[in-house]
């Protein structure tokens, strides 16, 4: 398959953009506010209690904070539609 040009940056504008448009859609036409977050469920959640991980301690440290600060700038993505109408 030929590659298409799309970089990852306008992968995540484009799930930005969808974002927006769902909650404007569920939360502000269809009155539907229902608090949820724009990523579900923390990494590696599945995995936590194995006894062989398949990354090392430190990795899997550095994962969840990047984790956690994606998360966060997501979850600020649903925030201020109203005031954008």
């Amino acid at each position: 398959m030929a590659a298409t040009g799309i970089a990852l940056a306008d992968v995540d504008e484009v799930h930005r953009a969808l974002v927006r448009v769902e909650r404007a859609i569920t939360d502000l036409l269809l009155f539907i506010g229902v608090h949820r977050d724009v990523v579900p469920m923390p990494p590696l959640g599945l995995f936590k209690g194995l006894e062989q991980p398949y990354a090392s301690p430190d990795a899997i440290t550095k994962m969840d904070t990047l984790w956690d600060q994606l998360a966060a700038e997501r979850d600020q993505w649903a925030k201020g539609i109203a005031e954008e109408f």
